[in-house]
């Protein structure tokens, strides 16, 4: 047993590697255990699918990402320049995809708020038609003349909508009108 310790004090590399991957393994484990609950908890959520997946996504990538830095850390590399390679490359995404994160925060926003649902009557703008789905980044309504309208979820966020479906009864606004010279009886 000490030839085994004399050897990895010899070579430090290889001892620095022997616990780079010992700390890379249980991390792994311990991920997949803390994403059983994570997992049971956002099926029992009354939220969208496409929400829960992408949330899942999101807490794994972030566990995974802690547990690589944790690793690193522990065999001596400097994070410090890591983790701030990896903010400005997140800056500079983020600033080259501004209109689609936009759109997709608002997707977000539209699928945890459900200001309307698929089915529902909207008036938006010019346009009014039927709900047909509410995607990530854009929603598509079908018109009264059969056009499939796709509008990014960050306008609908932004602006004003209208949900004629919320009520059972519609007031209906006709407007007539009638020369003084006819007979309206």
């Amino acid at each position: 047993m000490n030839q085994i310790f004399d050897f990895f004090k010899d070579h430090a590399f290889l001892s620095k590697l022997l616990i780079f991957l010992i700390i890379i393994a249980v991390g792994v484990i311990a991920v997949k255990l803390i994403l059983i609950p994570v997992k049971k908890i956002l099926l029992k959520a009354k939220i969208d699918h496409t929400v829960k997946t992408f949330t899942f996504s999101f807490v794994k990538i972030a566990l995974y990402t802690i547990v690589v830095l944790i690793a690193l850390t522990n065999v001596g590399v400097e994070i410090n320049s890591i983790i701030t390679a990896i903010g400005a490359a997140t800056v500079a995404a983020s600033l080259a995809l501004q209109n689609t994160l936009s759109n997709f925060v608002s997707g977000v926003i539209l699928l945890m708020t459900k200001p309307f649902t698929s089915g529902d009557l909207i008036e938006f703008g010019s346009f009014e038609g039927y709900v047909e789905s509410i995607r990530i980044f854009f929603t598509t309504i079908r018109t009264f003349d059969n056009k499939m309208v796709k509008i990014p979820n960050s306008k609908l966020t932004a602006d004003s909508v209208v949900n004629c479906s919320i009520g059972e009864l519609r007031r209906v606004k006709n407007v007539f009108s009638v020369s003084y010279d006819d007979n309206i009886t």
